[in-house]
Formats: C-alpha cells, structure tokens, sequence
C-alpha cells in the first residue's frame, strides 16, 4: 500500500555525476542494493481500485475498514498502516497482528483477480533498463526494502516482470511496524543467504519518499532518493540524500556513482 505531497524549498541538488557513494569498506565489495517498491519500481495506475482491495480486504477480515480513507500509505508499513486506520475503531494491535496473515491473503486474492482483468501497476521511468544492467552485473546484489507484507511485494513485482531480478530476499512490512528496523533485518537476512557477512557500508537504499531517507541514515546506510513517487524533486532535497534524482533513467550515471 502506499501516495504524498509535493512542495518546500528548492535544495542544493544532488545530482547522480557529481556524487561517487563509496560504499563499502573495500572497492571490491559488492554492493547491496535495497529497493523499495512502490512509487520507486513500480506504480498504481489511476482509476483502477487498488485502495478498493485495501478496503475491501480489511471490511472482510475485521468487520471494518477504519479509517483507511485518512491514512496516506506512502513511506509507512502496511503493518502501521493498519493500526493507524484500525485502532482508532477500537481494534486493538495485538488483533491486527494474529489476523494480518488472513488480511494478508484476502488482499493478495483480491488483486489477483483485479490483475486478470487488467493492469494494476507499472513501471516507473528507467526502472525496467536499470534492473537489466544492474542484474548483469556482478558487482551487485539486489533486494527490497518494502512497507509491503512479503507476499503483496511478490504480487508487485511479479505483475511488472521484475520478480526475476530479486533473488535475494530483504525486508517487509511483515516484518516490523517501523521502517527503521528493516535495514537490520534485511543485513541478516542477506548475509545468511550470500555466506558473506553484509555490514550496513555494503548497502544502499532506493526510495521515493523521506522515510526511505530517514531508514538509511538511521542505520549508517546510504541513499538514493528518486522523484517518481509522491514527493517532489524539491521536497526530497530537504532531507540530504546522498543522490538525488528526477527518476532512475540514466543507468550508467547511477551505477558510476553506486560504486564511488
């Protein structure tokens, strides 16, 4: 689940050729690239009910939709998410907890089916030719770093063709409410799967939202913030991440300055 605001000061921009992130703490580490998903990979067309699931799952598994009418789903969890449409309800957290698995498949079923009958979501610019060069290349692993539940992020994936490009299994809004706990969680998960100890100077984060930025900074990762999801150019540029781009389009820039 997730959309945003756009506005604020215009900051000093960061662009992709004068950055080199020097990640890692040798030039022969492999970087360890941690998307997020929507508004960064992928988007929700218009007009075609992706809330209406949202909704529509949550009415079947708790009796009640909430408030999810209020709630913006950008940057957030889908875990938080559903404690800030529910709990003012009266639905305690402890409850969403034990039913997210049933919310989980009801809402994965009922984008299925709307998936049948046409498109949902679409690339973002540049994604589809980025993830090429990028899974070519054995200076990379690549992963996600998602609000979405683990299956949902699937789904996402699956229904643009990227799916193949993620073997590597990162973090999810299934598994903590606070984006800011999912770096670690994707470290430990990565390193079991590569038999190389991944250390957080490995990693590099892509997301289109300030949280994306905050969860970097927050675990001595870095960043690259991309305006193809809700929040502008400008309003991006107010956190400081280390790159700052309009969309990922220019691949051979990024990928220049993903190895410093």
């Amino acid at each position: 689940m997730h959309g945003g605001d756009r506005g604020g000061a215009i900051p000093r921009e960061r662009g992709i050729a004068d950055i080199g992130l020097a990640v890692g703490s040798n030039e022969s580490a492999r970087r360890v690239l941690l998307f997020d998903i929507d508004g960064t990979l992928v988007r929700s067309l218009p007009g075609r009910g992706y809330r209406r699931e949202v909704r529509a799952a949550l009415e079947a598994t708790f009796g009640t939709a909430g408030r999810i009418d209020e709630v913006r789903f950008d940057g957030n969890t889908d875990l938080s998410i559903l404690r800030e449409a529910l709990e003012a309800e009266g639905i305690p957290f402890s409850e969403i907890r034990l039913k997210l698995a049933d919310w989980e498949q009801t809402f994965v079923g009922l984008t299925r089916r709307a998936l049948a009958e046409a498109p949902v979501f679409a690339c973002c610019p540049g994604t589809e030719r980025l993830l090429e060069m990028l899974s070519a290349d054995p200076r990379f692993d690549l992963s996600v770093l998602t609000g979405n539940l683990e299956l949902m992020a699937g789904v996402k994936l699956e229904s643009v063709g990227f799916d193949r490009h993620f073997r590597l299994r990162g973090a999810y809004g299934s598994d903590h409410e606070d984006r800011n706990e999912l770096p670690a969680i994707a470290i430990e998960r990565i390193s079991g799967q590569t038999g190389r100890q991944i250390v957080a100077s490995d990693c590099v984060i892509i997301g289109d939202t300030p949280r994306d930025i905050e969860a970097a900074r927050a675990n001595g990762m870095k960043c690259v913030a991309v305006a193809t999801g809700p929040h502008a150019l400008e309003s991006l540029g107010q956190y400081s991440p280390d790159v700052l781009v309009q969309d990922l389009c220019d691949g051979e820039a990024l990928i220049e300055a993903l190895l410093g």
